[in-house]
Parts: structure tokens; sequence; C-alpha cells
């Protein structure tokens, strides 16, 4: 795995608690991101990790642990090894009283041992329920006056699903609210920091690229995709409360959705674009649905035939009393499925004539088709730009595609969670999920829900297809 290397401004001395430092997102996707950006820190390594999980190992056997299973994501040992003595571990269950107590006796201590007052941030890598629970009990604990919100800060990041419903998500945001103020909180969806994410902004933001107005009378319909190969393997305990919707749909999918038909603000600040990005979401508060189904991989429990957990959908609607009125969506996600893809695909209406060697007098529809996985990039299908004659122009580098660096985040990794995580230390939220947005993303989501479960679940076969 490639590190960066290039130094930024400063990080001011940070005490970073994860929650959850033993399962998947922390080892895969939240360590890596820690040491990538610990790397490029001018003046060294600012955070004093604090690990906590229910795994019973003490401080020396969990970073030797950590060690092994950072080796094996493909981080080189010698950069691992300078950053793994940092951390702490704590080994509990982190709804009780007494664990919480520890956490911050920790943190105190730390302060303490460094003669300062560290910021802090606190990351739930956690499954709704528990992420509640910690956080009323941390509350309960006044663990934001262990900051003073001057000379150091208290931010708090909530992984997705944000919830499990729309109540259950205003729940956990009038808790959070009863003690920290909006900009404390940074609701995680990461598909939100994929660059390709960044240059769906950038493609809209400049018309002069060859293609046609970005609204419904150009644009015939926007399909988006997250479909997996894979199963869902050891994550079944928690995939089997929320299922494929609740973790793809309602959050990755709907955002992406929202940055596609989002009215671009004049002014782009963090501001502006969630709040762009939320009102968008609020028009599917009228969407029609006019196809709808669900699947499960066979095999997916072997032990409860009645099982009725989706592992795949497609939803198709429409916008009828929206500036998209005209405009086909088709939001599809899935495991267990014959390909991998991860895109959004804008057809436009408008045809060119063919000039290929078919006899048959037809036409092509232009498309733009942006790619998050597995590699990022934009394609343009037949649209005459660039001076050249294929039908089908790639763009791995957003630079041959816009001028100008409008809206261009400062600091951009190939890893979206380096990414989320640079942006909440340094206090940027724009692409952090906003709570009007997750207000309306759930008022739809919930109505889809209620959908799914009154439509006919299909079985497909592990690398099949499913529609």
């Amino acid at each position: 795995m490639d590190i960066l290397t290039k130094q930024e401004a400063p990080i001011q001395p940070t005490i970073f608690v994860m929650l959850g430092a033993t399962g998947d997102l922390a080892v895969k996707k939240l360590f890596p991101a820690l040491v990538e950006l610990t790397n490029t820190c001018a003046g060294g390594n600012p955070f004093h990790f604090i690990a906590v999980a229910r795994k019973p190992y003490s401080t020396a056997a969990y970073r030797d642990w950590l060690l092994q299973e950072l080796e094996q994501v493909g981080l080189p040992k010698d950069i691992v090894n300078a950053y793994i003595n940092h951390i702490t571990y704590i080994s509990c269950d982190v709804t009780q009283l007494e664990t919480v107590t520890e956490i911050l006796d920790t943190i105190k201590k730390v302060d303490r041992e460094h003669a300062i007052v560290h910021n802090k941030l606190y990351y739930f890598a956690l499954p709704p329920a528990v992420t509640q629970a910690t956080i009323s009990e941390l509350i309960n604990q006044n663990f934001v006056s262990l900051c003073d919100n001057q000379n150091s800060f208290t931010r708090v990041f909530v992984e997705k699903p944000y919830g499990t419903d729309l109540a259950s998500a205003k729940k956990l945001d009038q808790l959070l609210c009863s003690s920290l103020d909006e900009s404390q909180v940074y609701r995680v969806d990461h598909y939100l920091a994929k660059t390709t994410v960044d240059d769906i902004v950038h493609t809209r933001i400049h018309g002069d690229t060859g293609m046609l107005a970005w609204d419904t009378k150009s644009i015939d319909s926007i399909a988006i995709n997250l479909l997996e190969t894979e199963t869902v393997y050891d994550r079944i305990a928690l995939y089997d409360q929320i299922g494929a919707w609740r973790d793809v749909g309602q959050n990755h999918l709907l955002e992406i959705f929202a940055l596609l038909t989002l009215e671009m603000p004049k002014q782009l600040s963090a501001e502006t674009i969630r709040s762009a990005r939320a009102t968008a979401l609020e028009q599917l508060h009228d969407a029609r649905i006019t196809h709808l189904s669900r699947g499960q991989y066979e095999g997916y429990i072997t032990h409860d035939e009645k099982n009725q957990t989706e592992t795949a959908f497609e939803l198709v609607f429409t916008l009828p009393n929206s500036s998209w009125h005209a405009t086909k969506f088709v939001l599809r996600g899935g495991k267990g499925l014959a390909k991998d893809e991860s895109s959004a695909v804008i057809t436009f209406r408008d045809k060119e004539s063919c000039s290929c060697a078919d006899k048959d007098t037809h036409t092509h529809k232009k498309t733009v088709t942006f790619s998050f996985l597995p590699t990022t990039t934009i394609t343009l299908s037949d649209f005459k730009v660039f001076n050249t004659t294929s039908k089908s122009v790639t763009l791995h580098d957003k630079k041959n595609l816009v001028a100008g660096d409008i809206g261009t985040p400062a600091f951009t990794s190939g890893l979206a969670y380096t990414n989320v995580l640079h942006d909440g230390f340094h206090g940027d939220q724009t692409r952090f999920v906003s709570s009007r947005e997750v207000e309306a993303a759930w008022l739809f989501a919930d109505r889809v829900r209620t959908a799914l479960l009154d439509t006919e679940l299909q079985i497909y076969p592990i690398g099949g297809s499913f529609s």
C-alpha cells in the first residue's frame, strides 16, 4: 500500500478514541487511514490513540495483534511500528458506567503526562444501538468538559448507518445535540470522501466540457449501482439487523443521488453544499416508486429458511413534482452478485447519428459514467470531445475534464477514510452528512423499507445475477 508523504500544516495534539477497535472497519479502513494521515503531519505524530473493544487484550498484546493485522493489509512495518507505540488499549463493554469512567480517566492521564489539554476525537465504529448507549453514558459523565472549545475541542464521529430508521436517527440526534453543537458532530458516509464523488461536483460546475445541460430536459435516466461479488461473511450478525437497503441504499446511494441532482450553489462552502444536498434529498418525499424488487443469495442463513433479510435490491422511481420530473432514477445494491460495480451512469436524451459500419441507420445515447471502484474514473461515451474519434473516453484525472480549481479540497488521498479523518481533524464538514440530510434520507428510506417487506423475496445463486 502506498503511503502519502506530503507534509501538511500541523494538526494540534489530539487524543483519538476509537470505539470498536478490533472490528473490520477499524483494522481495514480506519487504522490504515490514521497511519497515512500521521505520515503526512508536519512536526511529527500529533496523536495519542485510545483503542476500546471487548476482546481481552492488554495494551502490549493489542499492539502485537494490530501490527500483524496491518501488515496483512499491506502497510509497511517500519511505518506501523513508529505509529503503534502511541496506542493504549482498554478492554471493556463500552455501554457500562465503569468503562466510560476508565476511558475518561485514561484521557485525563494523557493530558496530565503531556501537561496540555489535547483535542478529543471520539470515533464510533459500532452498531447503532451500541453507539447510542455509549454516547448516552459519555454525556452522563460530562465528557465534553475535558475540552474548553477555545484552545481545544471535542468532536464525535458516528459511522453509518446513523440509526436504523427515522425515529432512532432523530433520537440519536437529540441525544447528541443535548451536549454538542452541530459543528462538533461528524456523521460519516465515506462515499462522500471518495475522489470520484468530488469529481461529480467538478463535472457539474464546468459547463464547457462538450456535455449537454445537467437537467431533466437533457438527462433521460440516472442509475446508481453498488454491487459486490463478496458475501456477508462474518458480518452476518450485524447485516441481518439491517439488510442491503439500509446497509448501502439509505446512505451511499442516496448521498450520490443528492450530489447528482442538487442545485449547485453559487458559492461553494461546507454550509451551502450540505444544505443543497439536504434540499435534493427532501424532494424524495414525493417520489413515485415504479419498480421494486429484492433478493437473497442462496445459503445466506442455512439455519433459518424463513429469514427475510434482503442481500440485494433494485429500486426505480421518478420525481413528478420536482425539477427532475422527466428523469428516471434507478438504485441498485447487493452482495454475492456476478460482478463488482460501484458507479453512477447518467444517460442523456440527445442522440448522435451513428457513423459506424452498420448499414442500418441508428443512434447512440450519450452517457457519463462515474466509477468509484476499483479505480476512480469518469467515462464519456459518444461525446465529441478532445478531438478524438473514439466513441468512449475514460478520464483518470479530473484535470483532463475540467479547468480551474473551484472547490478542490486542499488535501485529497486515494483512501476515502484518510479524507474523512483529515477533514474531521481540520473541522471541514463538507464531506459529512448534516442532520437535515439524515432526516430526509430516512424519511424516504423508511418508506422504501416498508415496501420492500411487502415485496416477494427472490433467491439467487452466489455469483449470479439479480434484477
